[in-house]
């Protein structure tokens, strides 16, 4: 069996690194893979995924790295290309895409792709109009959900408190002092409405939030969730918002799991959102920033229970099209049809 070289972070943590295990794990079930894998982020790393492309002898290579790796090793892969022919498929992860290419080879290296996959239909589009690419494929976020999913009791819809949960990174760039303000709005206006806080908190989190958790009725941080157990804690609410005003959003992999579970979703219209949120439909958006339009978003779905439980089930069934086995099965399709061993 021929084997692949696959370039980028694996791991267990990370959003990248948990997209990349996956993708491993479905692409080793038919065809044998030679990982070097750049997780630490280290000069190491950096330099071995370097001399792994150039001196490797496989002739084909995936390369599954975020905005830094893209400009390190994109250069590389192209110069092998040119002198050993070999094939390769550009894995694009996140949403800071058109900016992130500041070398002139990196983006040279687009063209010689076999295929490369972005992770909205509009990083398609941009890359299609802006660099007139004609081998990007629209690969979503993925979850692993061919398994027994946790579900919301759907009688927890008629439960006089709406509980709802914020899971992410606790740094003010996603938002967290904009929920918290809103909520707190709510609850001004009589809204019997509970909040909990998951995530990592980073230092870029204004402390001061903590503690205004803390002394705030109704609300609580609660700490990190192991990714193992994020489906069963989310299935404990009632509704996910996810506030982030980071403009370099991609597909988060949560909102993939949110609707999993079948939690209707509130989020901000940053980034890519409104391509994935669709109001009234699996949720509602919000004009990021805007703590009075969050509230009222909130308060709406509070007088209006029913139509969130159909939101809940059709969320259900909808997250399906974002099962890894789906997503990982159609690139690797598109791969064999260029003549790759997957």
């Amino acid at each position: 069996m021929k084997e692949v070289l696959f370039i980028g972070p694996v791991a267990m943590t990370g959003g990248p690194a948990i997209k990349n295990r996956i993708l491993v794990k479905y692409l080793q079930q038919s065809t044998a893979l030679k990982i070097w894998n750049t997780y630490d982020k280290s000069i190491k790393a950096r330099v071995g995924a370097i001399i792994s492309i150039l001196f490797s002898k496989q002739k084909y290579i995936i390369v599954a790295v975020s905005r830094k790796g893209r400009n390190l090793l994109y250069p590389f892969i192209l110069f092998k290309h040119k002198i050993s022919g070999c094939k390769y498929s550009c894995v694009v992860i996140g949403g800071q895409v058109i900016d992130s290419f500041k070398i002139k080879s990196a983006i040279k290296t687009l063209y010689q792709a076999d295929l490369i996959t972005v992770e909205t239909r509009e990083i398609k589009h941009q890359m299609e109009k802006l660099f007139g690419l004609r081998n990007v494929h629209w690969m979503p976020n993925y979850k692993e959900l061919n398994i027994d999913i946790p579900t919301i009791d759907v009688t927890a819809f008629q439960s006089p408190v709406l509980r709802m949960i914020f899971l992410s990174s606790m740094r003010n760039s996603k938002g967290v002092k904009t929920l918290l303000e809103a909520f707190k709005k709510c609850r001004e206006n009589g809204q019997n409405v509970e909040l909990d806080y998951y995530g990592p908190l980073k230092e870029d989190l204004d402390k001061s939030l903590l503690n205004e958790i803390e002394e705030t009725d109704g609300v609580q941080y609660c700490g990190i969730v192991d990714n193992n157990n994020v489906l069963s804690v989310m299935s404990q609410y009632q509704m996910f918002i996810f506030p982030t005003e980071y403009s370099y959003e991609g597909f988060p992999a949560v909102l993939v799991e949110a609707q999993a579970v079948g939690l209707p979703i509130i989020a901000s219209d940053i980034a890519y959102n409104r391509e994935i949120i669709k109001n009234g439909k699996n949720g509602f958006v919000f004009a990021h920033g805007n703590v009075k339009e969050l509230s009222e978003q909130i308060t709406y779905c509070c007088n209006h229970r029913q139509e969130l439980l159909e939101i809940s089930r059709r969320n259900i069934v909808d997250s399906k099209q974002y099962d890894a086995e789906v997503v990982i099965n159609i690139y690797a399709e598109k791969l064999r049809k260029a003549g790759w061993p997957v």
